[in-house]
């Protein structure tokens, strides 16, 4: 029997010492973005914290984990954080943290609650190498139907291609041909209602047309 008390009063120990003490320099906060939501918040006292998982939610009462952001583990110092949700469609949006501790115990932060005033109906989700020679594919991620219009410009402004693609829910491609275009640096804009973001792409020679090039221009040699 005492070597049990024993051992339960080691576990109660360890376990005293392992639990995360965290103070917060400043609650979480939301700043709104047209590419999503930017949640920031600080400590001032930090002891044996794992991680910060970030939870979201539509209707302030089911939650899901979107994220996570590694903590400092134990600081006497202010430490930022910050995470952007790049996912925040709907008008209302509420979040919260859940503080992990080191031995897996948790709590969590009061809620906040974000009103969206920028539409944020779709994102790109994957693409291509930006440096190209024939045609440039972007994946974007659309949040309802509708029809997206895309434009190939010039870094002076100047449209030189524009189309309209009907968008479903979900994951959608869209491709431009670079092959009427010079090599130089482009900017291929998505407007989606009164929402647009932007990429910067290089239309680059293939191996094929600086093989050409060279026969076109040989290098002019000389015998003294």
């Amino acid at each position: 029997m005492k070597k049990i008390f024993l051992s339960l009063a080691v576990f109660a120990a360890a376990y005293t010492q392992s639990f995360a003490t965290v103070v917060y320099q400043k609650q979480l906060e939301g700043q709104e973005f047209q590419i999503g939501v930017m949640l920031t918040w600080a400590t001032q006292l930090e002891d044996n914290s794992s991680m910060f998982m970030v939870e979201k939610s539509e209707n302030g009462i089911d939650y899901t984990n979107i994220g996570s952001i590694t903590s400092a583990g134990s600081s006497k110092k202010t430490k930022d954080y910050n995470f952007l949700d790049v996912m925040a469609s709907s008008q209302f949006i509420y979040y919260r943290l859940k503080q992990v501790d080191v031995d897996g115990s948790f709590s969590f932060t009061d809620v906040l609650k974000v009103k969206k005033n920028i539409s944020n109906n779709f994102m790109v989700a994957r693409m291509s190498s930006p440096s190209a020679s024939k045609e440039f594919t972007a994946t974007l991620d659309v949040f309802k139907e509708g029809d997206m219009a895309y434009e190939l410009r010039d870094l002076e402004g100047k449209v030189l291609f524009a189309s309209v693609q009907p968008m479903v829910n979900g994951l959608n491609d869209i491709t431009i041909s670079l092959a009427d275009q010079k090599p130089n640096l482009y900017k291929l804009h998505f407007i989606f209602g009164k929402e647009e973001e932007s990429l910067v792409i290089e239309k680059v020679l293939d191996e094929m047309d600086k093989k050409q090039n060279v026969a076109n221009n040989p290098t002019k040699t000389g015998r003294q």
